[in-house]
């Protein structure tokens, strides 16, 4: 067969033909054997506004992104950030670098109570949708407990689902605004000006500003090219290629452990509870995806999500162990990028420091403690690992995820 390496799955044009089919229209083909086909539709819209819209150019977004500077500092400030996707709240914190803020994360909505209850933030950014207690659940529990340190602090909701409609939907449940994802650096600035005391916000020194920007320019890193990563698409989330590959970096050391946390959901897809839990999980997958320019993978996701919350199991049955695959094959394509500009510490040069945090996963699991195993976690994460120690540490990973002591207890290099 000629087109035998040709590898795909056909579910992009099942997807297109389910949208046309929605709007009206259908998807018509013209082939010529050996040379190729074109694909096209006509969809028929109505004209609601003669504005013009403008030129989309890809390009220019992207200069003007890079060419960015930040507005103000306020090393005095206090913001707390809460998402349960890890790669969010360091791209968030990476944004802000230049501002001096004091930015504080919070993984869930129970850990944002705690940490409000002890400290008094600024300003609190929260994620709408996380397990267990929702961004919605939690910014309530913190208006309604007096007691809390923040209970009158301003909240802004982050949605990664910003459809029509949504400011005010966040506005009518009490939040003081919205912010959708993948985050714009500006707009993010312009709202925690808003929202801060100006007695904490100092003007940028430009001349330092203009240091910085030189220094950035200087600092290039290589971006080479992957099958299925826009890097202008991410250009336009990120500030700079640095940041860039910090967070492909990230995505590819969780890449792994998010999707074997999305199997065990998808073992009970059948039950309320895991297509709740599935649902959860494939959207915060969706917005790591997108963050770094994977958008076909992030488009899945999406589609997922939505069977998801329809409870079309079918639809997740069907689709999920193409996605599972599609997503697992960003290990390797990433590995370049990651052994390239990712700055970790080689494991071969530091295995007395590994076996010491395996020492240290052996006693969280022996007395349960669950701080000392998500620190050890943590800090495997510094390392870079080769095959096969790589495939092993990312199992003991998900068996902390798990909270599997037995295994954990046995488990060595």
């Amino acid at each position: 067969m000629r087109n035998r390496s040709i590898e795909g799955t056909g579910l992009g044009l099942n997807i297109t033909v389910s949208l046309l089919k929605l709007l009206g229209s259908e998807l018509k083909v013209n082939s010529v054997y050996g040379i190729g086909s074109d694909f096209y539709f006509v969809l028929r819209q109505k004209i609601v506004d003669n504005t013009p819209v403008g030129k989309l150019d890809l390009s220019a977004r992207c200069e003007e992104v890079k060419a960015y500077k930040v507005s103000f500092v306020a090393p005095e400030a206090r913001i707390l950030v809460v998402d349960d996707n890890e790669i969010n709240r360091k791209v968030f914190t990476n944004l802000l670098k230049k501002t001096q803020i004091q930015i504080d994360e919070a993984e869930s909505g129970y850990e944002a109570l705690e940490k409000t209850s002890k400290k008094l933030y600024d300003i609190v950014f929260m994620d709408h949708m996380m397990p267990e207690m929702d961004g919605i659940e939690t910014f309530h529990a913190l208006r309604e407990n007096k007691e809390n340190l923040c209970h009158k602090t301003p909240v802004i909701a982050l949605t990664a689902n910003a459809v029509a409609g949504a400011r005010e939907y966040y506005l009518g449940e009490g939040f003081d605004n919205f912010l959708s994802k993948p985050i714009d650096t500006e707009k993010l600035e312009k709202l925690i000006f808003e929202f801060l005391d100006k007695k904490l916000i100092q003007e940028a020194i430009e001349e330092k500003a203009a240091e910085t920007a030189a220094a950035d320019e200087n600092d290039s890193v290589e971006l080479p090219a992957i099958d299925g990563i826009d890097w202008n698409y991410a250009r336009m989330n990120l500030k700079d290629d640095a940041l860039v590959v910090d967070t492909a970096v990230m995505f590819r050391t969780k890449l792994k452990a998010d999707i074997m946390e999305l199997d065990s959901y998808f073992e009970n897809i059948d039950s309320e509870d895991g297509c709740d839990a599935y649902r959860v999980k494939v959207h915060s997958m969706k917005s790591s995806a997108a963050l770094i320019g994977i958008i076909q993978l992030a488009g899945m996701a999406m589609e997922l999500e939505k069977a998801a919350r329809n409870k079309d199991t079918d639809t997740i049955k069907a689709m999920h162990v193409v996605f599972a695959n599609r997503w697992n094959s960003y290990y390797e394509m990433l590995s370049e990028i990651t052994k390239n500009n990712s700055g970790l510490k080689p494991a071969s040069e530091h295995m007395d420091e590994i076996q010491e945090i395996f020492t240290q996963i052996h006693y969280g699991a022996e007395n349960m403690d669950v701080d000392v195993l998500d620190e050890m976690s943590k800090l495997l994460d510094e390392y870079s690992f080769e095959k096969p120690l790589s495939d092993k540490i990312e199992m003991v990973k998900m068996w902390i995820l798990g909270f599997e002591l037995d295994k954990l207890s046995d488990c060595s290099l």
